[in-house]
């Protein structure tokens, strides 16, 4: 490698780490502060029935909730049960709705995978506990 390949090598690399680096704080942390209090780890839920999702966006970014998934607990996506807007204030959020999975997939452990929007529009997701679905 010559010098001035060197050179290049070098400018294109301070560039992207200047780049990462100039992300403002409150977009690196907003997820970070993005918590799902509900369903707890553990816990048991039977097919069929209603369930809520609790999300603590308190100290976040977070303005609004936009879609609740299923997942396996293996990490295979199942369904997604909730698509809305629901706005984030400054208490804990609460989604609604009846979980409905088919019964050759239970019993297993699942998770929720919940995505949500900044204010200034960019979009990131958390992750629920495992819990279990019975029959």
């Amino acid at each position: 490698m010559n010098n001035k390949s060197a050179i290049v090598v070098l400018l294109m690399a301070l560039m992207i780490i200047t780049t990462v680096t100039a992300v403002p704080a409150y977009q690196k942390r907003a997820c970070a502060d993005f918590v799902i209090t509900n369903p707890r780890e553990g816990e048991k839920f039977d097919n069929n029935s209603q369930q809520t999702v609790t999300v603590d966006a308190k100290n976040s970014g977070i303005s609004d909730i936009l879609e609740v998934d299923l997942f396996r607990g293996n990490g295979t996506y199942y369904s997604t049960l909730w698509v809305g807007d629901k706005k984030v204030g400054g208490d804990p959020v609460s989604i609604s709705f009846t979980l409905e999975v088919n019964p050759q997939l239970i019993p297993g452990i699942f998770f929720y995978r919940v995505w949500a929007q900044e204010a200034t529009g960019s979009n990131c997701f958390q992750l629920s506990h495992n819990f279990t679905i019975e029959k």
